[in-house]
């Protein structure tokens, strides 16, 4: 499998790429701060009006929900090599 360029990403991307349990750690803590997000937003648009905070709030805790579920569902299986300069 290809690393990364970098030395301190490459060796945490292939770390989170084969299952380690840098991986797991990340899952739990996206999904501990998506939860928190998200009830913190329904929390908060009780008590009158859903102001923009807590649509923005409700929105990213969704997207930080998609990494453990896109991981949960084998969906994420090596890092995203995308060149920052092609032809570099």
């Amino acid at each position: 499998m290809r690393r990364p360029h970098s030395p301190v990403l490459g060796r945490y991307g292939c770390e989170i790429a084969n299952g380690g349990p840098l991986r797991e750690d990340l899952i739990l803590l996206a999904v501990l701060f998506g939860a928190v997000a998200i009830v913190g937003a329904i929390l908060s648009s009780m008590g009158g009006t859903a102001d923009a905070s807590a649509i923005a709030s409700m929105c990213l805790g969704a997207v930080a929900l998609t990494y453990p579920v896109m991981s949960w569902l084998d969906l994420v299986s090596a890092p995203l090599l995308v060149p920052l300069f092609p032809g570099t």
